[in-house]
């Protein structure tokens, strides 16, 4: 403690000394001056004074109490790196309360002089634990934080320990401060210790073949432990979806010298899963899904699933099953089946399909390589007959994903593009190339406000458009393209006034939420778009909408006015579940 705040403390016993015995008789209350966030909130908790609050005390508990206030505020400051505050107290009495105020003025700050961290041991030669070490929170010139030191120290052994430096300590750790001079030298040796390796892995479960489940592993015997690495591997296995439960346990006291066994135990999953669900949006109207999957048909990791849907507009089946191929956590073969029925306005197609697809996975990247054969059968209206085709289509896609938070995002992006073609040399009764991509944009402004975009581009090559079957043709109009307008009934019209679809599509959203309270939001956006063979009109509308957050995503609920004098409704309602990307 300073002279000067002896003094102080001294000048308050005298005067409460004096003071009449009516001091204490009322409750107390303390404000604190001169500081404020962080500073203030750790004054207030640290400082006894502040636990009697509303509490009558005698004359001798306060002085006993403001005796020791100037002593605790500094302390209090000290983690900040004010160690020289000048403190004062006033003790202001009425009947109704005590009140005193605590003025604090923190003084200089002490500053980071001088940074020494030093790595002994094979850590010495290991850069990345160089970096981490030069990484330190704390550096010269910067106010000294004693939590940032401590966060320091912790977090560069736990970057050693996870990289394999099980011994990893700090023989000497040192935090020098001079208050009178106002800076603190910081000297950390670490001595990293033997670097161990991982040693024999042990594969306990009888889901899989060993030679397959040794495929999922990101490392091998001999490799240099790392627990990122295990945690890796758990997430491969529990992503596989044939195990429930996946433990992994480290043997570091039963390994040779510098080794570190591992036995990994997975509890599968139930062979068996069955969904059904029921749904509604204004694209389809009320919609019924049954779906089954077979997790494990052998050893070798196929699995089979199958699923329906029933809606207002479609009648939907498919079937695929699933191999395993190269890492099998990024890249499968599947067999598909299905057939899918659609009527929408005057126009009907029914589709029976057969493919053959191989998906790989490349960090944020998604490429699918695919062979379908579809036979279709379609009616554009009243003034077509019925027609029939039957496409060879090889396909390439392409998906790029960014997001934060699949079920709420604050920031994301999706690109994707599909690519498909058929000639009529080889088994299609229809020669045409077709690119189609999808972009779509979230980006929280604020806290309660973001702002979304989308975008939709296609377009076909082919010498003869009239030999493209229905769901070749481009539609737009709905819950995610051009709102205002029913589902799938912008196209372009022929000479009959059919919607014939076109061989060009454009469409674009300029979406912004604002979420006014809890889990309760409202849009405004504005969209635009046509599908086209020679461009002549964009269709587009404006509207306002709330929006609810639920633990599957947003529920949307949209009333859209399209501005288009052509346009069938005045305004229409548009309701959707699920994420915007």
């Amino acid at each position: 403690m300073s002279r000067r705040e002896r003094h102080l403390g001294h000048g308050l016993l005298a005067l409460l000394l004096l003071a009449p015995p009516a001091i204490g008789a009322a409750p107390l209350a303390v404000a604190i001056e001169g500081v404020a966030g962080e500073l203030a909130d750790n004054v207030r908790g640290l400082l006894p004074l502040t636990a009697y609050e509303g509490e009558e005390l005698t004359p001798a508990r306060l002085r006993s109490l403001l005796a020791g206030t100037p002593e605790e505020v500094t302390t209090a400051l000290q983690p900040f790196g004010y160690y020289q505050p000048e403190v004062e107290t006033e003790l202001q009495s009425a009947p109704d309360a005590d009140r005193v105020i605590v003025r604090i003025s923190p003084g200089p700050r002490t500053q980071v002089e001088a940074l020494d961290i030093r790595i002994d041991g094979p850590g010495r030669e290991d850069a990345a634990l160089q970096q981490r070490a030069r990484e330190f929170p704390l550096q010269p010139g910067e106010p000294l934080l004693h939590a940032e030191y401590e966060t320091g120290k912790r977090e560069l052994r736990r970057f050693a320990l996870d990289r394999g430096y099980l011994d990893a300590k700090y023989p000497d750790a040192v935090l020098a401060v001079q208050p009178e001079a106002q800076r603190a030298e910081i000297r950390l040796t670490l001595a990293s210790g033997e670097r161990y390796r991982f040693g024999e892995i042990d594969l306990q479960q009888d889901v899989l073949r060993e030679s397959l489940l040794r495929r999922y592993l990101p490392f091998t015997s001999g490799d240099y432990y790392s627990t990122d690495e295990l945690l890796s591997l758990q997430t491969r296995l529990y992503n596989t979806g044939y195990y429930e439960l996946v433990e992994i346990e480290p043997l570091r006291d039963q390994g040779a010298e510098g080794t570190v066994p591992i036995v990994v135990r997975m509890t599968p999953e139930e062979r068996h899963l069955y969904r059904a669900g029921v749904g509604f949006a204004t694209d389809t109207g009320p919609r019924v899904s049954l779906g089954y999957e077979n997790r494990r048909i052998n050893d070798r990791g196929h699995r089979w699933t199958s699923d329906a849907q029933v809606s207002g507009v479609r009648v939907d089946w498919n079937a695929r099953y699933y191999i395993p191929i190269d890492d099998p956590t990024t890249d499968s073969l599947s067999f598909a089946g299905g057939v899918r029925s659609t009527e929408i306005e005057n126009r009907s197609n029914d589709i029976l399909a057969l493919g053959i697809a191989r998906v790989n996975v490349f960090d944020r990247w998604q490429r699918t390589l695919k062979l379908d054969l579809e036979r279709e059968t379609y009616d554009l209206g009243p003034a077509f007959d019925e027609d029939d085709s039957v496409l060879l289509l090889p396909g390439i896609g392409w998906t790029y994903a960014r997001i934060d938070d699949v079920r709420d995002p604050t920031r994301g992006f999706r690109w994707s593009l599909e690519t498909i073609g058929a000639l009529e040399q080889l088994l299609s009764e229809a020669t045409f190339l077709q690119a189609n991509s999808d972009t779509r944009y979230l980006r929280q402004l604020w806290p309660n406000g973001r702002v979304i975009l989308r975008n939709q581009l296609g377009a076909t090559v082919t010498g003869d458009f009239d030999d493209l079957p229905l769901s070749k043709r481009f539609y737009t109009g709905g819950d995610y393209t051009v709102r205002g307008y029913d589902y799938l009934t912008l196209g372009e019209r022929d000479g009959s006034g059919t919607k014939v679809g076109g061989k060009y599509l454009a469409t674009a959203s300029a979406e912004y939420e604002h979420y006014l309270r809890g889990n309760l939001g409202a849009a405004a956006f504005y969209d635009v778009g046509s599908a086209f063979t020679t461009f002549d009109q964009l269709f587009s509308a404006v509207g306002v909408g709330l929006r609810y957050k639920t633990p599957v995503g947003p529920v949307r609920f949209d009333v859209a006015f399209p501005l288009d004098a052509e346009a069938d409704d005045t305004f229409r309602l548009h309701l959707t579940l699920g994420t915007n990307l």
